[in-house]
């Protein structure tokens, strides 16, 4: 049962969330940027078979992340901000950082055992078995880096969470070059730079965080976030069908050639949540495990607003990316890729739907009943496989992205109806699709018109962003929202001035 406080739960404004969001988008953005000017040096020193070890060990990582610790620190921020008690939150912490830490080790131990069978099976030969071993000493060291970063979030100090993303970022990079350029050492020289980087900077960052927290966490309190984030690994090998399997029936129907396509697509995708939903929530999060205490009549109107900026802001992403990935593939491509422009409005369209889906997953992670997000994750499993069957063959990419476009509309729909009836909050919704209806009709009139040459391109799209924004601040936001906003840039130009 949630506790009930009188006082006002601190650092919930909107002006925070504003702030801490420009923060964690920053860091984001530097991220993204930064592994954009590197991929000339990855490619001109890789070859594709060295790439396609890179991914396969991913996989198995990724793999191995869901047999044992997927969901295991779901539970940090609900049970963080369940109290106001110093000793409580700092147990809290400390448990997500012992169970983290354990289940990567049994992970890593079970990667070593079956490190010939992986290297035999997926590497090449039985020779890599030590790629393996060093990627799973890696993934035993995450949690090192994992929760810290969590706590950061937890306490909502964005700037140090950004220093610490951006500090793990320049470090492997750093790495990265020494290893692969200076000393040519490939795909081993990758691995070793992350093993280095989750000991550096992850053993400061823990020994930080455990001189604050402290060890000890009661074993109830253990169990207690064990049992939370356990219905979140099975949600993972859902949200991992749904996020790949459709490379396998592209694969199967077309070819690689088609896989290639669509992946770059779909790279677009993970940018919009890398650069909206992702900094977005590590600065809503918190405040809305806060907000969770507080009387419904109190939180909802700060849950509706909270919704609205985020639905501006990634419709806005979107509408952007969407309109300027053709002069940008243009440019950036081989001719062979262009046509994944076409593709990306409807990866687009699944992913804002994806972003929508996890504000709703709210209300099932603030009221612990986290088996209906497994649910809703493999009912969205069920109808994107049968999508995929029926519309891959005959549409190739398209039908892969619509059939994507289909999972993530299911899993929102059924996020948001389980959530009801478990903690209810009237997000107003209405006006999301209202924000759908205008990017998909700027969007589609810039397709339909379909200019020649890169600088009519890069016009209309700039023509279409703007577009979309003023309609945006005229016909869907209210009078008040338009204060907020207008005084919310004021501020930051006049900081920058």
């Amino acid at each position: 049962m949630l506790a009930r406080v009188t006082a006002p739960p601190p650092n919930t404004s909107t002006r925070r969330l504003g702030r801490d969001a420009l923060v964690y988008a920053l860091a984001f953005v530097l991220q993204r940027a930064a592994s954009f000017v590197m991929l000339p040096v990855y490619t001109r020193y890789f070859s594709t078979v060295d790439y396609g070890i890179l991914q396969l060990l991913q996989t198995s990582l990724d793999v191995a992340s869901i047999l044992f610790s997927a969901g295991i620190t779901a539970g940090l921020h609900r049970f963080y901000f369940r109290s106001e008690d110093r000793e409580h939150r700092n147990a809290v912490v400390a448990g997500s950082f012992r169970l983290l830490l354990g289940m990567n080790m049994a992970g890593a131990v079970a990667l070593y055992v079956a490190s010939p069978l992986i290297a035999s099976g997926l590497l090449g030969g039985r020779a890599n078995w030590p790629l393996v071993c060093i990627a799973g000493t890696s993934f035993m060291l995450d949690a090192l880096l994992t929760v810290p970063l969590l706590y950061l979030q937890a306490e909502q100090r964005s700037f140090h969470y950004a220093l610490g993303s951006l500090a793990r970022l320049v470090v492997q990079l750093t790495l990265n070059i020494v290893f692969v350029v200076g000393f040519d050492t490939g795909v081993v020289g990758i691995l070793w730079s992350t093993l280095i980087t989750h000991l550096t900077l992850g053993v400061g960052l823990a020994i930080w965080m455990l001189r604050r927290t402290g060890w000890s966490a009661p074993k109830a309190l253990r169990t207690e976030l064990f049992r939370f984030g356990l219905p979140y690994r099975v949600t993972a090998a859902g949200a991992f069908v749904l996020t790949y399997g459709d490379r396998f029936f592209l694969e199967d129907a077309h070819g690689l050639g088609e896989v290639g396509v669509y992946s770059l697509a779909y790279q677009f995708g993970f940018l919009l949540m890398s650069l909206g939903p992702g900094p977005f929530h590590l600065a809503w999060d918190p405040q809305r495990f806060q907000l969770a205490q507080r009387p419904i009549e109190e939180r909802e109107p700060l849950y509706q607003s909270g919704f609205f900026f985020f639905s501006v802001l990634v419709l806005t992403l979107a509408v952007g990316i969407a309109l300027f990935v053709r002069p940008l593939l243009t440019v950036m491509s081989a001719p062979e890729f262009h046509r994944a422009a076409d593709l990306v409005p409807f990866v687009m369209a699944a992913f804002v739907c994806q972003s929508f889906g996890e504000v709703m997953d709210f209300g099932i992670q603030v009221s612990g009943k986290t088996v209906w997000t497994s649910v809703a994750t493999w009912a969205a499993v069920v109808v994107t496989l049968i999508a995929y069957a029926l519309l891959v063959p005959p549409y190739a990419g398209l039908g892969a992205a619509l059939a994507t476009f289909a999972g993530f509309t299911v899993r929102w729909i059924l996020y948001r109806r389980f959530a009801q009836r478990l903690f209810p909050i009237d997000y107003k919704v209405s006006r999301a699709f209202g924000l759908m209806v205008l990017a998909a009709a700027v969007v589609g009139s810039a397709f339909w018109l379909r200019p020649k040459g890169f600088f009519p391109e890069v016009a209309v799209a700039t023509a279409g962003s703007i577009v979309f924004i003023c309609l945006t601040v005229a016909l869907v936001m209210r009078q008040d929202e338009r204060r907020v906003l207008l005084a919310y840039v004021s501020k930051r130009l006049k900081r920058k001035s």
